[in-house]
């Protein structure tokens, strides 16, 4: 029981993580839009006779600003994933006595999702796999669309 215990443990803290950082985010870049916006409703006016930065420079630095916080975060999600996905396995693992390499769990996961393909006694990631892997979706996407919108400003 104790041993059930500190491996929900675990899974708790990963994902405690995963959603501290996706609370990052979504602070960040709410400001960051915040500042756009402002930039954008001042009327700045570019002289090139002094060394001022003009709305472009803004929008250019924000968006700079804004992608590089967004990829920088989607790594330490994929990487909460990845903790989440190996404590599952070590878990999984413990009863067989076998301190073996990891594979590429994503096969193993896939496999694992459907109930049928597990044991009785193994343990799934987090309720039921298929769910957990449905529920993480949004923390691996949602950086990736601020990226992009980012990248949009950056581009236009």
């Amino acid at each position: 029981m104790e041993d059930t215990n500190n491996y929900h443990n675990k899974l708790k803290f990963e994902h405690a993580l995963i959603n501290r950082r996706l609370t990052w985010l979504l602070t960040s870049q709410s400001i960051l839009f915040a500042a756009l916006a402002f930039v954008l409703g001042k009327d700045m006016v570019y002289d090139p006779t002094t060394s001022g930065l003009d709305k472009s420079d803004f929008f250019e630095i924000l968006a700079c600003l804004g992608l590089s916080i967004s990829l920088l975060i989607w790594i330490g999600v994929v990487m909460g994933i990845v903790a989440k996905c190996t404590v599952w396995y070590d878990e999984r693992m413990k009863p067989l006595k076998v301190d073996a390499k990891r594979p590429w769990m994503l096969p193993l996961l896939l496999k694992d999702a459907w109930s049928q393909n597990r044991k009785k006694d193994e343990l799934p990631l987090g309720v039921r796999t298929y769910i957990t892997l449905i529920a993480l979706l949004p923390d691996f996407f949602m950086p990736l669309a601020f990226a992009w919108a980012w990248w949009q400003i950056m581009s236009a």
